[in-house]
């Protein structure tokens, strides 16, 4: 079975026989090592690693086992939002599976994550004209949706209304 880098991972040895208390000695084959049972790990790099545990019963007694784990490169999607339709030097914002990304009218708001399916929404944008006057921008198209892959979505604002303060 292969695994992700970054995924944690839970080994356990089941004992049968010998005199108990159990102690025991993981090995990961990165270097890293554990005492406990279940032992839990979490790799950071990629590899096809050997992983050892030694039991000792409570007269010094010794068995061992091993097993091999396939840890590969975690995959991922990159969504690159752009907007059309508001002024330059504005924030704007889009909600991506419950967290907000921002950025600064022209630039992109860029969000890479691990492979799955995600929703998002753009939300509506208050300008600020610096003369007593707000401006609100709503997006009319689109306004949300899911994506499960790399893409580009580009935005199209439109100025719903101005209020004067």
């Amino acid at each position: 079975m292969s695994y992700a880098v970054g995924q944690q991972l839970e080994f356990t040895a089941n004992v049968y026989g010998g005199v108990p208390s159990y102690s025991f000695a993981w090995s990961f084959g990165d270097g890293t090592t554990a005492s406990t049972n279940p032992a839990y790990h979490t790799y950071s790099s990629a590899g096809t690693y050997t992983v050892t545990v030694q039991v000792t019963d409570s007269i010094g007694e010794t068995a061992s086992a091993s097993t091999s784990v396939t840890i590969a490169q975690q995959q991922t999607i990159t969504v690159t939002f752009d907007e059309s339709g508001l002024p330059d030097g504005v924030n704007w914002s889009i909600n991506f599976s419950g967290y907000t990304y921002s950025a600064t009218s022209p630039d992109p708001i860029q969000v890479t994550v691990p492979a799955g399916s995600y929703n998002w929404t753009a939300n509506e944008v208050t300008v600020n004209t610096g003369t007593g006057e707000y401006c609100y921008y709503k997006p009319v198209s689109p306004t949300s949706g899911t994506v499960s892959s790399s893409t580009t979505i580009t935005i199209t604002y439109s100025l719903y209304k101005c209020y004067t303060v």
